[in-house]
């Protein structure tokens, strides 16, 4: 086999064996989630000779290189790992374990604000509560970022089809007064992401009046202009 045949991925760990009482490596038995950029997520069970300072547990990600003719024949770049007690320091002075596993997994972004918090926009939930009676404006579409799909949106299903992205918005209110703010927004269609996500497009918008920086595209209201 050539080198063609071992690709990147992320291993999601979903269960290990308990960390040994001594010795610096070990074998460790774990069983997880190959996360793949182009190819089909695999489970795998494997058992990785690990570093007892880097030991693997539930809820990890760790960097691996897997051969695609065998996926259980996994390698683990430990090296790119930080010893178990620092990751765990570093973790708890950065933010509440639970809010920072939320941040990587599901926002995909461990330094932006989480939705629902200011500068973090809305929630799925008050985005459909604005849809129903925000405050309606006018958006600009100033800038358009891609993002990868969070390793837990592609575990629990398919990324939107026509995929995930950030937009800044210059928002007009009904007064002519204008702010930006800043979406992440996943779209059904290609077309659909075309008609909103594209710099200079004009698009109707609902926010809330008290906290303007949450902000939904009005869908209604654009299928009618």
């Amino acid at each position: 086999m050539g080198p063609r045949d071992w690709t990147a991925a992320a291993l999601h760990v979903t269960e290990a064996d308990p960390p040994p009482r001594g010795g610096r490596h070990a074998p460790c038995r774990l069983t997880g989630v190959l996360l793949f950029d182009d190819h089909p997520q695999r489970e795998v069970i494997t058992t990785l000779r690990a570093p007892t300072a880097k030991w693997p547990c539930q809820g990890d990600q760790l960097p691996a290189t897997v051969r695609l003719s065998a996926p259980d024949t996994v390698t683990v770049s430990w090296h790119r790992l930080l010893p178990r007690d620092q990751l765990d320091a570093t973790t708890a002075q950065a933010t509440d374990s639970t809010e920072y596993l939320y941040r990587v997994n599901v926002v995909g972004d461990p330094g932006r604000p989480l939705p629902g918090s200011p500068g973090g926009g809305a929630t799925p939930q008050e985005a459909q509560a604005l849809i129903r009676s925000g405050e309606p404006a006018t958006a600009l579409v100033l800038n358009v970022t891609d993002v990868a799909a969070p390793w837990l949106l592609r575990l629990l299903s398919s990324p939107p089809p026509g995929g995930i992205v950030d937009l800044i918005l210059q928002i007009t209110r009904a007064d002519n007064t204008t702010y930006q703010a800043r979406i992440r927004i996943g779209f059904s269609t290609r077309e659909w992401r075309d008609r909103v996500a594209t710099v200079g497009a004009e698009v109707p918008v609902r926010i809330q009046s008290d906290e303007p920086d949450k902000v939904a595209i009005d869908a209604a209201a654009l299928e009618w202009s």
